[in-house]
């Protein structure tokens, strides 16, 4: 492997991580990072697909979208609102859009069964009912 393609993929290896860091979120550009890595994006682009299977847009909406189901399954729950805005969603209904449209169900309902699941673990402790009784 040449320095030059070590160095491309090292940098593919760079934004996957920076996309980690970020966490998905609006604020990291991939326009921004090439240009400091001095290597164009669509050389990103190409080796990040090469590399790792998926475009930066798919690892990065992957990324976003595990942050949203972390988000929605926190206790105590954070509203839809500040979930979407956490996110960088201006409105809160692109993102019950989109989250719809990646998971099947809107967050309310994915909220409502990770909420449903919070309980019944509770109620199913490893801990038995004290008994009652004589002595």
């Amino acid at each position: 492997m040449s320095t030059t393609a070590k160095a491309v993929s090292s940098a593919a290896a760079t934004v996957r991580e920076l996309i980690d860091l970020y966490s998905g979120s609006v604020g990291f550009r991939v326009k921004v990072v090439c240009a400091d890595l001095h290597i164009s994006q669509s050389t990103m682009t190409q080796e990040f697909k090469n590399r790792y299977q998926m475009t930066i847009l798919e690892y990065w909406s992957q990324i976003r979208l595990n942050r949203a189901c972390a988000l929605l399954a926190e206790n105590p729950p954070k509203t839809i609102g500040l979930i979407a805005s956490e996110l960088g969603y201006q409105h809160p209904s692109n993102f019950a859009n989109w989250f719809t449209r990646r998971m099947g169900m809107s967050p309310q309902q994915y909220k409502a069964n990770c909420l449903q699941k919070n309980t019944a673990s509770v109620f199913h402790s490893a801990d038995p009912p004290m008994a009652v009784g004589h002595f």
